[in-house]
């Protein structure tokens, strides 16, 4: 049964008021919606989320026409902030009314926590918006690009042309995991991204980023072997990085490229995502995804010359000064 007391036509509740039972058909149909929209493997994801659902350990809203749930939302807090980690509405109800409304629903309960400040959301199953969002003064809406490029890659760059002595290419290893943390916060010091996601702006916040997609299956089976780090010669920093994983049978995805400030300018980030490109093709993939911010024009730039097209415009959202 429902939460008691319910009525007729579309309601809001809270999610710790629902068990797994009740929510296996949204997520099936939202682990679908993954695989036909994205070409991406949610099950593992989905999972993760039933199980927390079932133990009452997740904050969310679910909307509900009668007795079925037709829309769910949850969200994590980190000290400061709140992470938004979907916003599902099932097909024959969705539509920008309904997902506002359940995401203003979950915006006003994730601000009540005690001490939040900042919300942050990416929703890559939904279009990019036509209208304002809720607490439409608190926010700022950028425009994410979803690509993709058919493997294997046929044409290769020049090896980049580094002073001497030149970075070892090397490929991913745990060791490298605490300097990768340190190569993201400055190279995305006061970059466009760290005002998306602030893990980007601390040693801190990078370790937690490269955790999360290390060791969660949100962005797919972690593909070390397809990971690529340039090492500097005599320091052992590490001037640039492409991370890759394996979000579905034959799709490959690459969760992060950076370059040190004074590495760019030499084709480092191309040619070690060719390398990711290459072992990725090698492994079995046929295609490659990635997402960057639109204003971005550089990477776009640089994708767009590496055979990715734009796939889907999605939003990314972050509420401030709430």
């Amino acid at each position: 049964m429902l939460p008691a007391g319910r009525k007729i036509g579309l309601e809001i509740f809270d999610l710790p008021q629902f068990r797994l039972r009740e929510m296996i058909p949204l997520l099936e149909e939202e682990a679908a919606t993954w695989q036909s929209t994205l070409h991406w493997n949610y099950e593992a994801s989905s999972a993760l989320v039933g199980q927390f659902i079932d133990s009452q350990a997740l904050s969310g809203m679910v909307l509900c026409d009668r007795d079925s749930a037709v829309g769910y939302s949850y969200f994590i807090c980190e000290e400061r902030k709140a992470l938004l980690g979907c916003l599902f509405v099932a097909e024959p109800y969705r539509s920008e009314e309904s997902e506002y409304r359940l995401l203003e629903a979950t915006l006003d309960a994730a601000r009540k926590r005690p001490g939040i400040r900042r919300i942050e959301a990416q929703f890559m199953l939904h279009e990019f918006p036509l209208t304002a969002p809720p607490l439409a003064a608190n926010a700022e809406v950028y425009e994410r690009l979803f690509m993709g490029a058919s493997l294997p890659l046929h044409d290769f760059s020049p090896d980049p042309a580094l002073p001497a002595p030149s970075p070892r290419v090397e490929p991913w290893h745990e060791r490298y995991q605490d300097r990768a943390a340190y190569l993201i916060e400055e190279a995305y010091r006061g970059h466009l991204d760290s005002r998306i996601n602030d893990q980007y702006r601390t040693v801190e916040g990078g370790r937690r980023f490269l955790y999360n997609i290390i060791q969660y299956p949100g962005c797919g089976r972690f593909a070390a072997e397809s990971s690529f780090v340039a090492v500097e010669a005599g320091s052992g920093s590490l001037l640039a990085a492409c991370l890759a994983s394996v979000v579905s049978e034959g799709v490959g995805h690459i969760t992060q490229v950076c370059t040190l400030p004074r590495a760019r300018g030499y084709g480092l980030g191309r040619h070690l995502m060719e390398r990711s490109m290459e072992r990725l093709a090698a492994e079995g993939c046929r295609t490659v995804t990635l997402t960057v911010t639109g204003a971005n024009r550089n990477a776009v730039r640089l994708y767009s010359q590496l055979g990715f097209t734009v796939l889907r415009r999605f939003p990314a959202y972050v509420w401030e000064n709430l």
